[in-house]
């Protein structure tokens, strides 16, 4: 992909690609955390939070990169954001009183990795990946039961208070 959109001179940086691929990932539930932090008013807390990743982020780029190059700068990206969002998620469910079950998002990770096996082999068949990944995926989270049939209806159906 770098090659193709930036040249040969890039197709190295292909496995940092990936580091920042994971630490998009990251970010994402950093968007999903730094609203919650903002209705539940624990900017405080943040941005102590923030502060203290950003010290650690600048003291690692000064050390590992001159030695190490990019790839230490997208793993350290990678780390930064983990840390960050993994801190500020833990205080959101706190302070919501929530505790997650785990056992659901491994089967919905489960789910994922069949899915991809599915497009993959799909793709190789020349079906159409999105209708497979529309069809495929609720099938396979109802079959793992990392979904219910009830919560699924509870999405569909108007809630009367």
């Amino acid at each position: 992909m770098l090659r193709l959109l930036l040249g040969r001179a890039f197709e190295s940086g292909a496995s940092s690609l990936a580091v920042l691929m994971a630490a998009y990932v990251a970010i994402c539930w950093g968007y999903v955390s730094g609203s919650l932090v903002i209705v539940l008013n624990l900017q405080k807390r943040y941005i102590i939070y923030a502060l203290v990743t950003l010290v650690v982020n600048v003291g690692l780029n000064l050390v590992l990169v001159p030695k190490y190059g990019y790839a230490a700068a997208a793993w350290v990206t990678l780390l930064s954001e983990v840390v960050v969002v993994g801190l500020t998620m833990h205080l959101v469910l706190k302070t919501l009183e929530y505790r997650p079950r785990l056992g659901r998002l491994v089967l919905a990770v489960v789910a994922s990795a069949a899915l991809t096996g599915v497009l993959l082999a799909g793709r190789e068949i020349g079906a159409g990946v999105l209708v497979l990944a529309v069809v495929v995926y609720p099938l396979l989270l109802g079959v793992l039961r990392a979904v219910s049939v009830a919560e699924i209806r509870r999405l569909f159906v108007e809630r009367k208070s």
